[in-house]
């Protein structure tokens, strides 16, 4: 008896035994096989392993050469009455789609729009003078604009002192 406690763990023992069929050449089965023929023989029993005769046996499976000929022979349905019908029902939906985009959807965006109020509303200067205000940038003095260049760039602002120092 295989080893395990339960019939899965039995089963998955099973699986990694090698076999020898009749010829003589070693077989493995997948766990899965294994279960399978295990339920098929608690359902049936001993019976459902035997191989049955095959109901085909002895009839002709080939197309005969006539059928094939007769096929081939025979019209092709129609495609043309498949694509108007099916025109006959796109097309009018296609156009209430498109309405509805373009027409609709606009038109109700327009009505239900909320009104600006006064706060809202931008005024635009009125002269040039309050323009050039509005784009103006306020100019720092030499001093701090000197004091920036140094923080940013000390070494260079120590090299300049130093050349300064030394011209005297």
């Amino acid at each position: 008896m295989a080893e395990g406690n339960s019939i899965q763990a039995r089963i998955r023992a099973v699986s990694q035994m090698t076999f020898t069929d009749e010829e003589g050449c070693p077989r493995q089965f997948t766990w899965r096989t294994i279960q399978t023929w295990y339920s098929r023989y608690k359902q049936h029993g001993v019976t459902v392993m035997q191989n049955k005769p095959r109901s085909d046996k002895g009839k002709v499976r080939k197309v005969p050469l006539e059928d094939v000929a007769e096929a081939a022979a025979a019209p092709a349905a129609p495609v043309m009455p498949t694509i108007m019908m099916a025109a006959k029902y796109v097309i009018p939906l296609l156009g209430v789609v498109l309405l509805f985009l373009f027409v609709i959807k606009p038109l109700m965006n327009a009505v239900t729009a909320p009104e600006p109020s006064l706060q809202q509303q931008i005024t635009l200067p009125q002269t040039v003078a309050e323009i050039q205000k509005t784009i103006a940038i306020p100019e720092k003095s030499s001093h701090e604009q000197l004091v920036d260049w140094a923080k940013k760039n000390p070494k260079d602002a120590t090299n300049l002192i130093k050349g300064w120092l030394e011209e005297k």
